[in-house]
């Protein structure tokens, strides 16, 4: 009686478990609880009975290993070892997948070796873990390689905890050099009242934007910096997280690049390339801006906008060997300040328009190859310009577009005339059917063939019955139903039909069409 109370208990436990609980002879299942029942969405015990792990398992698991194999491998541990602990990916009958930690407890039973197997479902935790994970490598990765400098101190000492590349780049200093020191020992703030005045706004409002404050850098360079920080906690301790722009180099030609970009903003085509010649002439002082495309020959230069001494040249064009333009088509832009002509005294444009100080940038399809070349010409010295570089590789991005859309316009054009062409001469007409929207598009040679008008039908768009109606022979509309019913229902993408029908026109006539 006892050994039987035993078991009832043990039977008792087995089934009211909240944990799935499975028992496993040789490779499949012969016995379950309710819970394993209830993960697996599997109504009755009879269907469980026989299947195998693999049945509700998908081929590989999250960390790449094939289901078979590892299942194997769990199975034999467990009989070796006595019992074996691990995480599995499910498939349920719904075909949505779970994550269960398995144990797996080798036992006798009526003196057949089995195992049990418990399975407890941690698929919240599992998504939780993940997105806690990517999580806190989002902000390491947003903090790491953000391209603004960032720093972390610490407000207690006053130490830096943190500084991203972007700062070990922008000040020279290495970060064994920064990390654990503070801005005393670094002499980062050479003004001492704008730094009394930047640790007084954090400690009175907790945030603040300092427009403009020197920093000191590694080689004594005093730069002038942007700084925007806020105090934060990080686990109860609080923190100054800061950004740090360098804003030395926006002097006065701040005004000249609003300008430039003023100027190109609603300009298209040919009218943007010469607003951007005549405007970098005007604002950099530039006696001659050229903007040219390199030919086919890939020796030549036809310069397609072009301002000397203030006014506009055409036809123009130069060789491309031995100039620095040559220099800018093979490494980028270049900029040579002074004694150009003796830097290439075979350049005879350089020698004619006595030409001393040059700047040049390439002009690239989105392939990255070199399509033109964007040059100022300076009869005197160059004098320093402010992130002049950085200004023509976003005005060379411009030309290069509107080079290679006025190009594409161009070519469309012309197709469309041998297009035009060639319809005219086999009499064929262009159409157009949307066959989610059940709508046609026509255009005026189409109407012609029907004759009729855009403004006779209200417009160049039809249903597919309304067209059938209008235009169709009542005789033959069945033929018109079928043949855009196999286009709708084809998974063909060449799919291609031919079909001859009647059509009656709008003064009555009736002709037939293919």
């Amino acid at each position: 009686d006892t050994a039987r109370e035993r078991e009832y208990t043990l039977r008792d436990l087995f089934e009211n478990s909240k944990d799935a609980i499975l028992l496993i002879k040789g490779d499949r299942f012969f016995d379950c609880n309710q819970a394993a029942l209830d993960l697996l969405l599997i109504p009755e015990k009879e269907q469980f009975f026989g299947s195998t792990p693999l049945d509700f398992s998908p081929e590989l698991q999250p960390d790449g290993r094939r289901s078979d194999i590892a299942v194997a491998e769990y199975i034999a541990r467990a009989h070796q070892e006595g019992h074996c602990r691990f995480e599995w990916q499910l498939t349920r009958t719904d075909g949505k997948y779970v994550i269960v930690e398995v144990s797996l407890l080798s036992i006798m039973i009526k003196g057949e070796s089995m195992l049990h197997s418990t399975m407890r479902d941690i698929t919240v935790r599992k998504q939780a873990e993940e997105a806690l994970y990517e999580s806190e490598q989002f902000v390491h990765t947003l903090f790491a390689e953000n391209p603004v400098s960032l720093t972390l101190v610490s407000v207690p000492d006053g130490t830096f905890i943190e500084v991203n590349d972007a700062f070990i780049r922008s000040t020279g200093f290495s970060r064994d050099e920064v990390i654990g020191k503070t801005s005393d020992e670094l002499k980062l703030f050479p003004d001492y009242e704008q730094y009394q005045q930047m640790v007084e706004s954090l400690q009175n409002q907790q945030d603040f934007l300092c427009s403009e404050m020197s920093v000191s850098i590694a080689s004594g360079e005093i730069r002038i910096c942007r700084f925007l920080s806020k105090i934060i906690l990080m686990k109860g301790s609080p923190y100054i997280l800061s950004s740090v722009e360098d804003v030395t180099e926006r002097t006065r030609s701040d005004g000249a690049t609003r300008a430039l970009m003023r100027s190109m903003v609603g300009t298209t085509g040919m009218n943007s390339l010469d607003t951007i010649t005549t405007t970098l002439s005007s604002y950099l002082g530039a006696d001659c801006v050229m903007i040219g495309r390199i030919q086919p020959d890939n020796s030549t230069v036809q310069v397609i906008s072009m301002i000397l001494d203030g006014e506009p040249v055409t036809d123009y064009a130069y060789t491309l060997f031995n100039t620095p333009c040559e220099d800018v088509s093979e490494k980028g832009f270049c900029q040579y300040d002074d004694h150009v002509q003796e830097l290439f005294p075979e350049s005879r444009d350089l020698v004619d328009l006595n030409i001393r100080g040059y700047i040049g940038t390439p002009l690239k399809d989105s392939d990255n190859v070199v399509i033109g070349i964007l040059c100022l010409l300076f009869r005197e010295p160059i004098r320093q310009f402010q992130q002049i570089r950085e200004i023509l590789d976003i005005i060379a991005v411009k030309a290069s577009a509107e080079i290679v859309r006025t190009e594409m316009e161009q070519k469309l054009i012309e197709n469309q005339r041998l297009l035009t062409q060639a319809m005219d001469l086999a009499s064929l007409v262009y159409w157009e059917y949307d066959v989610p929207a059940d709508r046609f598009t026509f255009d005026d040679r189409f109407y012609e063939l029907y004759g009729t008008s855009a403004q006779q039908e209200e417009g160049y768009h039809m249903s597919s019955a309304r067209y059938a109606q209008e235009f169709v022979h009542p005789d033959e509309r069945y033929l018109v139903e079928a043949e855009v019913m196999k286009a709708i229902e084809t998974s063909d993408p060449t799919y291609t039909a031919q079909q001859e029908h009647r059509i009656i026109r709008r003064d009555g006539e009736i002709r037939t069409i293919t």
